[in-house]
């Protein structure tokens, strides 16, 4: 069970970034279609899987078929090249309570990262609190508990398990619907509407799964006067730098 949340993580990692050399590789090696699987190992867990088996086959439907160059014109549109897009994929633009707290929140996203070992990458050039990071983070939360069981250390698994909770609960469980409903407005059909669908079904089935309430999907975004603090907030947090195409490192 462990292993297949961590799974479908990773595979919101991959398609919610930008198209690049690593998400060819992915869709090469056929890792999207290991989605249709790894949602019915979840389904057995649960009586009622609601709509996240007919989300995720469409979601794997539209990658199979998906142009590269498509796709990427479609994210660089809807996401544009900067925080003020139709659908920001940061979670400080979401909610009015952040307006005063930028620093104090990044900085809370940071120390989790930082509590297992990992920091944002500056190669990615992203905030810390970034939808790829932040599913990436509870991919890794979620493969370390499944290696802690497996090596018999129920105290470490405990720890891994306490923190994706927590995370969950307090961020990506938290603004993620809304940015899933936002990317679905905004994206209409194609790949991102797909890929969109698939993550706010898996969100919510997740947050059920841990009995955490889901976040609101109409969470407002802050006044765009508000965001220029942001950007100095983040490199504020962001301590030293990393390798590699991923965010969380």
């Amino acid at each position: 069970m462990l292993l297949a949340r961590s799974a479908m993580y990773h595979a919101l990692s991959v398609v919610l970034r930008h198209p690049g050399a690593e998400t060819v590789k992915w869709l090469a090696r056929q890792e999207h279609r290991r989605l249709i699987d790894v949602v019915e190992m979840l389904g057995k867990e649960k009586e009622d899987a609601g709509s996240l088996p007919d989300a995720v086959r469409r979601l794997v439907t539209a990658l199979g078929v998906a142009s590269m160059t498509e796709w990427t014109h479609e994210h660089e549109r809807v996401f544009g090249h900067s925080v003020q897009s139709a659908a920001p994929p940061y979670e400080l633009e979401y909610g009015e309570e952040h307006s005063h707290r930028q620093p104090q929140e990044l900085g809370d996203i940071a120390a989790f990262y930082q509590a297992f070992g990992l920091r944002a990458s500056l190669a990615s050039h992203e905030r810390v609190d970034h939808i790829v990071t932040e599913c990436e983070f509870l991919q890794y939360l979620l493969y370390k508990q499944a290696c802690a069981l497996d090596e018999a250390s129920q105290e470490r698994a405990d720890v891994c398990e306490a923190a994706a909770r927590r995370f969950l609960s307090d961020h990506l469980g938290r603004w993620g619907p809304a940015f899933c409903l936002r990317l679905l407005r905004a994206a209409e059909q194609g790949v991102l509407g797909a890929v969109a669908e698939a993550a706010l079904a898996w969100l919510v089935q997740d947050c059920q799964h841990l009995g955490i309430p889901a976040g609101s999907r109409d969470l407002p975004l802050r006044l765009p006067k508000e965001r220029d603090e942001v950007g100095c907030a983040a490199c504020a947090v962001q301590p030293g730098s990393a390798d590699g195409p991923t965010t969380c490192r």
